[in-house]
Parts: structure tokens; sequence; C-alpha cells
């Protein structure tokens, strides 16, 4: 998007090095340098006060965002994630499913890029859905501890039990 930036956000990006080979190679794809930021290591309340930088987290590849998803979902920041064939590549494709958030799950590199210019482009649904978010996970089974709990506890007795049954019945 022409007036996008591209905030980068981890412990590795303190090194000048690397955000300057980062740039360089983001450069030669004909990427503007200007437009890219970068956050090295924050502290947890620092990381929080970060995202009123962010309009869409972008999911990294080829490791997923688990716990990160979450943060930027609660502070009202939609994720658009591509997963990949690992599990540790889908895990924001779990976390969005969850929440009935499908339609941030691309299918492919050109979907992905699709979606992203898409989503940023309708400026008031992304506001309104930025707004919604915080409360829309709140009030799923996912986002509420206490009915994700008894929920967890619940597959766990049907675990035992199904694990019993079969060893009964194999005696």
């Amino acid at each position: 998007m022409p007036n996008s930036n591209l905030l980068l956000k981890a412990p590795e990006w303190g090194s000048l090095e690397k955000r300057t080979r980062l740039l360089d190679r983001f450069a030669s794809y004909g990427g503007d340098p200007e437009r890219v930021r970068f956050l090295g290591y924050i502290p947890r309340n620092d990381r929080f006060i970060a995202y009123q930088q962010v309009n869409i987290c972008l999911d990294p590849q080829p490791h997923s965002g688990g716990m990160t998803t979450l943060d930027a979902l609660h502070m009202g920041i939609p994720v658009l994630t591509l997963p990949g064939a690992t599990p540790s590549s889908r895990l924001a494709a779990a976390v969005l499913s969850a929440l009935g958030f499908t339609d941030w799950i691309a299918t492919d590199s050109a979907n992905f890029v699709a979606k992203a210019t898409a989503f940023t482009a309708d400026i008031p649904s992304l506001d309104e859905l930025r707004h919604q978010l915080p409360s829309r996970i709140t009030s799923s089974s996912f986002g509420n501890p206490v009915t994700y709990a008894k929920i967890v506890e619940e597959q766990y007795l049907n675990m035992w039990q199904h694990w019993c049954s079969n060893r009964n019945n194999s005696r």
C-alpha cells in the first residue's frame, strides 16, 4: 500500500547488522527502506503500547504466532496469517478459526497479498473490527478462561474415559 509502513518486532532487530542486511534485501526487491521500522527487545508492557502503531499484524513464517496472535487480538489488532504444513506454522490459523475469523486466513501467497491489500484499503471496516475484537474474544469460549477451562476439563475426562474403556476391552 502506498502509505503503509512495516514494523518488525523481534529481539534480533536490535542488531544493526541484521537490520542492514534485511533493508538491503528489501531494497533489492524495490521496497523503500525508509518505510521499514524495527523494534528489538522491549519489555512486555512496552510491547502492548507499541500495538498503537499497528493496523494489521502479518503473521510470521515459518513459525506462526501463538501468544503474539492472542496479544494482538486482545489489543484490537487483527492478524492475517498464511498457515504452513507444520503445526508451529498453523498456530495463528488455529486461534483465528476458534474465534471465527477464518476470513483472516489466507490460502496461498497471492491470497495473502490480496487480503492484506483489501483489508488495509477498507479503513472503516478495519476500524469497526478493531473496536469489536476485544469483546468478541472475551465473549467467545476461547477467550473466556472459565469456559475454556471447562471445555479442556471435559476433553481430558473424555480422553481418560476413552483410554479406560480401550484398556478394559483389551484384557
